[in-house]
């Protein structure tokens, strides 16, 4: 039996929630979801606060209307599946929220709307909750390219730059184990690797790369040592590797006694400097003779990845 759609409209001219009853719950598919992974202490954390709640589920989700009268989950995944692990646990937490009386419903908002617009609600309601990780934007990226998307249009619909998106494909060439370190260290807190290590672990062997995650997710190194562990390693193999600011940094203090080492204030105040030879020289060509990373030279600082 397809779900039944109770939509109604409001004294404010809008359309209230449906509320999906227990019996229904099933009948929602969830179809594409820019959330490459939930985790199972993601959702319970979730289901405890929507049951702590005496009104239950705050926010609604959004549904569209299927082929068949069923419904296509467009926003609110976690939180179906957040009210579905509470009615499978009806009794434990009853006993925690006694508020509780019987399986709770889903609310849900119905829209009339395309593949193309329902894969941006989902996308703006991701972001705006919890967040994605960086994996997560890697695989909607392959997926939304599949689909024929222009890369500004989904740089758009993930609030990136262009040129991120480059670094977000280079995430999917990491061995399974790197992609599921990053996410846990972004979405649960856990010890993993940063999107700076993942960037400078590839083109490693996989063993080289199983090795530093585990590392840095034993504690035994911290991600930012691990990155210049890395880039070191390459450039003792002929490899070109781009440097870091603190790198570079770390690199002038070095030959201050030669008396090379130029005025950062200066350079990073936009105020030309010289070489030993009285040669003038400005941050960009000072950056472009030190191969510092693209992303990291605009006022000399570190940019974000725009999330």
């Amino acid at each position: 039996m397809a779900v039944t759609f109770t939509d109604t409209l409001t004294s404010r001219g809008g359309i209230s929630p449906t509320t999906f009853p227990p019996s229904e719950l099933d009948k929602i598919r969830c179809g594409w979801n820019s959330r490459h992974t939930i985790t199972e202490k993601s959702i319970e954390s979730l289901a405890h606060e929507i049951a702590s709640s005496p009104i239950g589920q705050i926010t609604p989700g959004t549904v569209r209307k299927g082929e068949g009268g069923y419904a296509e989950l467009a926003a609110g995944n976690r939180r179906l599946l957040a009210i579905r692990y509470i009615n499978e646990n009806l009794d434990l937490f009853q006993t925690l929220y006694p508020h509780i009386t019987g399986p709770l419903a889903f609310k849900a908002f119905v829209i009339d709307c395309n593949q193309k617009e329902l894969r941006k609600i989902n996308l703006a309601e991701n972001l705006d909750r919890e967040g994605l990780s960086p994996i997560d934007k890697a695989y909607t990226v392959r997926s939304l390219q599949a689909e024929g998307w222009e890369d500004q249009e989904i740089a758009g619909s993930l609030r990136c730059s262009v040129g991120y998106l480059s670094v977000l494909r280079g995430f999917l060439s990491l061995p399974k184990e790197a992609q599921d370190s990053m996410h846990r260290a972004y979405v649960d807190g856990e010890r993993g690797i940063t999107g700076e290590l993942g960037t400078a672990l590839q083109g490693l062997p996989e063993s080289e790369i199983k090795k530093t995650v585990a590392q840095v997710e034993s504690g035994e190194v911290k991600p930012s040592d691990a990155v210049r562990q890395v880039k070191a390693a390459k450039r003792e193999r002929g490899v070109k590797v781009s440097m870091s600011l603190k790198e570079a940094k770390d690199l002038l203090r070095k030959y201050d006694k030669y008396n090379v080492c130029f005025d950062l204030l200066c350079l990073l105040d936009g105020e030309p400097t010289k070489m030993p030879d009285d040669t003038p020289m400005t941050f960009e060509q000072w950056a472009q003779l030190y191969d510092l990373e693209e992303d990291q030279r605009e006022n000399g600082h570190q940019k974000g990845e725009g999330k």
